[in-house]
Formats: C-alpha cells, sequence, structure tokens
C-alpha cells in the first residue's frame, strides 16, 4: 500500500514539474542572515511608494555577540475598504526557520501578486524565534518552547505535567551527548518499556504537550512570557483593533510532523463563545475546501499543546467576536506520524538538548546529532524541498480565495 502510494506521488510530481515555479530546492535559504536578506529583498517590492505597505524590526535582546536579534513584521493593507485579516508566520520554532522562510518570500515574491488584495490585508511575520534560527536549536535563548509560551497572564505557566516527570530521566539524559549505536539501543529500548507500561496517546501527551517546571528540559513552556512575546503581542493586538475586520486567518508555518515531504494542516486548538466558535468552524471549513484536516483535537492519540501563537492570535480575534482560523501547515519530514517515526524525532530532540547542556563526548558525536537534528527540519533531499514548494503554491492561494468568500 505504502509503495503504491509513493508511484502516485512520484507521478503527481512529475506531471506538475512543467509548472513548478521559479523556487527550486537551491533557492531553500539555509542560514538566518540570507533568509532575512531574501525576505527583505521581497518585502522592499511591496514597501514602496504608494502601497503605505510597512516593515517594522522588532528588536529581541540576546547574549549571542552580535547582540540583538530581530523579528520583522511586513503589514500590506488591503487596497480598499479592509474586511480580512491574514496572518502568515514563520520561525516559530528556530530550526524551522528556512523552510517557513522561504515560503514566505515565496509568498511575497509569487503568490500574492495574483491574490486579490482589495479587502485584505496580510501580515507576514518573519522568523519569531530568530535566536533559534542563529544557533539551530528549535527553542528561544531561554530553552523555551514558543508554542508553549504564549499568554498574557501567569496561568499557563503554572500548569502541572505529571506525565513528563514520570518519563522525564528518558527524555533528559545527562552526561555528554554520544553518537552511538549503545546509546541509540538505550533510547529505544527504553522508549519500548514505557510504550508497553503506558498507552501512546498518554505517552505522547505527557511529552509533547508542554511542560514548565523543568528549565533543562525538552518542550519547556517557560516560567514567565519569553521577551519576544513581551514585543510581538501589543503589536499583534494593535493590527487586530485597528480596523474592523469580519474575520480573520492565521497560517503558522512549521516543519517536523508527519509523513515525509506532505504538507499536514492541522486546526490548533479554538476559544470563544460559543456563537463565534460555529462561525469560526465554518469559515474553516469554506477555506480548506476540502482538503484533508488534520483533526487534532478528536484523535485520541494525538496530544493538545498549550501556548501556541496561532491559537493566541485567533483568541484575541475572537474575543471581539470576529472568526479567526488558526492552521497550522506541518510539512513532514520523516514519517512522524509513526511509532517508529515519531520515537526517531523524538531521540533526535532528546540528543540536541543534551548537546547543549552537556557538550559531546567528542567532535565527530557533535557533528553529527547537529546534522541529524538540522536535518529533521530542513532535509536536504530536493525532492522533499521540490514537493514542499509545490504543495504551499498550489494550495495557499486557494485558502486565502475561498476564506475571502467565506459569509458567516
Amino acid at each position: 500500500m505504502k509503495s503504491k502510494a509513493r508511484l502516485l506521488v512520484a507521478a503527481w510530481i512529475f506531471l506538475l514539474l512543467p509548472t513548478l515555479p521559479a523556487y527550486s530546492n537551491q533557492d531553500f535559504c539555509n542560514t538566518f542572515e540570507l533568509c532575512r536578506e531574501n525576505f527583505q529583498t521581497a518585502a522592499s517590492k511591496w514597501t514602496g511608494a504608494g502601497t503605505r505597505a510597512k516593515i517594522q524590526t522588532l528588536e529581541i535582546p540576546s547574549r549571542l555577540p552580535r547582540g540583538p536579534l530581530p523579528v520583522e513584521l511586513l503589514e500590506i493593507p488591503a487596497t480598499a475598504k479592509p474586511r480580512n485579516l491574514v496572518f502568515i508566520i514563520s520561525g516559530v520554532h528556530g530550526a524551522e526557520a528556512f523552510a517557513g522562510s522561504t515560503l514566505q518570500t515565496l509568498f511575497l515574491d509569487v503568490l500574492l501578486p495574483g491574490i486579490d488584495r482589495s479587502h485584505t490585508t496580510f501580515v507576514v511575520v518573519h522568523i519569531v524565534n530568530p535566536y533559534g534560527a542563529v544557533t539551530g536549536r528549535r527553542v528561544t535563548e531561554g530553552n523555551v518552547d514558543l508554542n508553549r509560551n504564549f499568554s498574557t497572564g501567569p496561568g499557563l505557566y503554572k500548569n502541572k505535567n505529571s506525565g513528563y516527570a514520570a518519563i522525564s530521566d528518558l527524555l533528559n539524559p545527562a552526561g555528554p551527548a554520544r553518537n552511538s549505536l549503545l546509546d541509540v539501543l538505550r533510547f529505544y529500548s527504553g522508549a519500548a518499556i514505557e510504550l508497553i507500561r503506558t498507552p501512546l496517546n498518554v505517552l505522547r501527551s505527557a511529552t509533547l504537550e508542554g511542560q514548565y517546571e523543568s528549565t533543562k528540559g525538552i518542550y519547556f513552556g517557560g516560567l514567565a512570557p519569553e521577551p519576544i512575546v513581551a514585543r510581538l503581542v501589543p503589536n499583534i493586538i494593535r493590527v487586530i483593533r485597528n480596523t474592523d475586520y469580519e474575520r480573520m486567518l492565521v497560517i503558522d508555518l512549521h516543519t517536523g510532523y508527519g509523513a515525509k515531504g506532505f504538507m499536514h494542516v492541522m486546526p490548533n486548538p479554538l476559544a470563544g463563545s460559543p456563537l463565534v466558535l460555529d462561525r469560526t468552524r465554518l469559515v474553516m471549513k469554506d477555506t480548506l475546501g476540502g482538503y484533508r484536516l488534520e483533526d487534532v483535537a478528536a484523535d485520541p492519540n494525538f496530544y493538545q499543546s498549550t501556548g501556541d501563537l496561532s491559537s493566541f492570535i485567533a483568541a484575541k480575534g475572537m474575543a471581539i467576536g470576529m472568526p479567526s482560523v488558526p492552521l497550522l501547515l506541518e510539512f513532514g519530514t520523516m514519517d512522524s506520524q509513526t511509532i517508529l517515526g515519531s520515537l526517531r524525532s523524538l531521540y533526535c530532540v532528546t540528543q540536541e538538548n543534551r548537546l547543549h547542556w552537556y557538550g559531546a563526548d567528542s567532535l565527530a558525536s557533535k557533528n553529527a546529532i547537529q546534522r541529524d537534528f538540522r536535518e529533521m527540519f530542513l532535509p536536504t533531499d530536493p525532492e522533499w524541498q521540490q514537493l514542499v514548494t509545490l504543495q504551499f503554491k498550489e494550495n495557499l492561494p486557494g485558502f486565502i480565495e475561498r476564506f475571502q468568500k467565506a459569509d458567516h
């Protein structure tokens, strides 16, 4: 069955290759500097005289030698009466920023010129976690997973994840990281024992939904809002409340989870009054237009994270009665929807975190761990990069067009 699916995908790629955009695998930026340069070049085409578009740079404090790190917001106003608001976000997880930034640049250069902007304002937020992009880490300088950190109140940071503590030794081994067969076997045998003891959905929740106690642990959500949260949130609220919009769409770009080379669309958690929730679900259905939705809320084997950015933005819109759809576009890299792929992904994350805190037993181990971690979020496989580009190009304009026409 799997081989048949791969053949169908290969045939689909072959048929569409003649219509591939100018962006091919060599156009994926692979450093923060290159990503930012490409984005600024694309943005400058929209901030010229007469467009009313503007770019704002938020400086995020950093202990890195280069000093404060930039997060950029490009606002492109509707050309007539604004009714719709669309956010497109990249780099919430730093190591995932390269694909996300590349797609944002493609959006500005190739897709947006063909999209009706009469009644839609676009806000493109470029690399929310610049520290992670600069260093190749998934987290911030404070070891915080930003998609577990977005809140303006203290309640989030008091959450307890009891399941996490029970498997902390497996997730956060101490001592220098090693790239050895023995270390791999130790991790997988430990994971196998946990899978025997604990149902998969409970184990996934314990691991991935976020924890707020172990500051050196993986998936740490922080003890307070991160500096970028304090700087970004007022600007998000300003944009949302600056105009009387009728609806909002939030697109958050990620890589990692799912079948390799496929674009998975997942709705992030919704919060609001019953009426606004019902209207939001209708707008979401119209927007997707039949594209397969990974309904994680209804999947007992999945997990629900807390403190994610797209849900936070959507909640601000829904609080003022505006249907607001938060969608996470996840481009799979390691078939992590399977048990084996999920364990491989988890091992890469634990290894990288261990390397950060304890170093490695050798330069060879360090290089191998960093290579595997980077490959997990930006595969060097040209076919993967072409698939990502193609699916984004083929689907995003349709999502936006249907969203603009939704009448709920």
